[in-house]
């Protein structure tokens, strides 16, 4: 195979639709069916240079995608707002410049795929507009959207918020983000809590996907409450809540726990040297990228292993 460092850049495998239009195309590839919708991972880089955590969610991504037998989608988005006072020649070589460096991080992420992923199908898109907005519209065709995140401070997350956490907390289907920590050897984690059975199943279904073990835990810290009791009672309802999963994966691994702790703290303990740990969403907010309240993005920024986020009720893949 050609090195790639090596291939001239002729930009033929990158596509510069509308958002629209690759949702229209993306639905006509999955034929109804949502395990066979593909995967999309947006990238942004600087004339080519990929951060460490683009690489891995590439890589993640790729792994996943080759796994399932689906398309993989590299997006980027040029996004840019006019100054007034500008002219509109300055507009247009600001947009160009920013289309070239979109671009080259696409061309880069698919070089890398065809370097270690070659069996994946992958293609490339670059994208104008708002980069929530056209990768939760992309989600609505998507089996799931997979994103890069930088370690932040929590301080840092409340002030500036980050588009791993405004799409998490906004997209219509799963929302995998991924640091540059590699994940664990471990199995898949799930938090288990009342209306997330769909963060149940997608965390059956990869772990049954990649023959791994499903740890299903509730975590909760009762107030003025007899812990025994509580304990019992929250035991018998995970055991229900359960039993549905066991059923429809007779040859998972799955085992539970109950833990009389804080939530968020309880699951970025138990991820440790996890593959995944799989949280539900059930929140909304008009401004996502503040909304920080929740479990799934308390955990998202400091979690030791990918975090997949999804929203509760939606539908999820069936194998």
């Amino acid at each position: 195979m050609t090195d790639p460092s090596q291939r001239p850049r002729t930009g033929r495998r990158i596509a510069h639709a509308t958002r629209h239009k690759l949702v229209e195309v993306m639905r006509r590839q999955a034929k109804g069916a949502r395990s066979r919708a593909p995967l999309v991972v947006g990238v942004s880089g600087y004339l080519g240079e990929l951060a460490p955590e683009t690489v891995a969610a590439v890589d993640w991504a790729a792994r996943e995608a080759d796994c399932r037998g689906i398309e993989l989608y590299v997006v980027s988005v040029v996004e840019w707002r006019s100054v007034p006072s500008w002219s509109r020649r300055a507009d247009n070589l600001v947009v160009a410049e920013l289309q070239r460096f979109a671009d080259a991080a696409v061309d880069a992420a698919l070089d890398l795929i065809e370097a270690h992923h070659a069996d994946t199908v992958a293609s490339g898109a670059v994208l104008r507009g708002d980069a929530l907005a056209v990768l939760r519209t992309l989600g609505s065709a998507a089996g799931a959207v997979v994103v890069g995140t930088r370690r932040l401070p929590r301080l840092g997350e409340i002030l500036l918020g980050s588009l791993s956490a405004g799409l998490s907390a906004c997209a219509p289907c799963p929302v995998i983000v991924v640091s540059d920590r590699a994940p664990g050897p471990g199995g898949v984690v799930v938090g288990v809590d009342e209306d997330n059975e769909a963060a149940l199943r997608f965390a059956a279904d990869y772990a049954q996907l990649h023959r791994l073990e499903l740890h299903a835990l509730y975590a909760h810290a009762p107030l003025l409450a007899d812990e025994r009791v509580f304990r019992g009672d929250a035991d018998r309802w995970v055991h229900e809540t359960l039993a549905g999963v066991c059923t429809d994966y007779p040859d998972l691994a799955i085992r539970s726990s109950v833990h009389l702790h804080r939530t968020v703290e309880t699951l970025l303990q138990e991820s440790r040297e996890q593959r995944l740990l799989v949280v539900g969403r059930r929140h909304r907010s008009r401004y996502p990228a503040l909304h920080v309240g929740s479990v799934s993005q308390a955990v998202l920024h400091h979690a030791p292993c990918p975090v997949a986020v999804v929203p509760c009720g939606s539908p999820t893949a069936r194998r």
